[in-house]
């Protein structure tokens, strides 16, 4: 059975489909984001955090804005496997939900 093609048994879509829904529509969402911005995300809030410390001195915020660093550079690595996964494999081809 063909992705996304309907059981004849059950009349369902097959499980396959149903989990790649999600991860296309996150992927075709995330191709839009430019690289750059969770680049500059990540090292403001490293830089916020490291300002916080020094000059505000509030104890309870600095940490706060110091994990947000290394998250956004995650989400830029993310971002960057994406695109580049639909530059390598042009053959792959976006399944209509019809």
């Amino acid at each position: 059975m063909r992705t996304g093609q309907k059981n004849k048994n059950t009349g369902r879509l097959s499980r396959r489909f149903k989990s790649e829904i999600p991860n296309e529509a996150i992927e075709d969402q995330t191709k839009k984001i430019p690289n750059l911005l969770f680049l500059g995300l990540g090292l403001a809030s490293l830089v916020g955090q490291a300002a916080v410390q020094r000059y505000i001195k509030k104890r309870f915020l600095s940490p706060i804005l110091g994990v947000w660093g290394p998250v956004f550079l995650i989400f830029g690595l993310y971002n960057k496997m994406v695109k580049i996964e639909e530059e390598l494999l042009p053959s792959r081809r976006r399944r209509s939900l019809h």
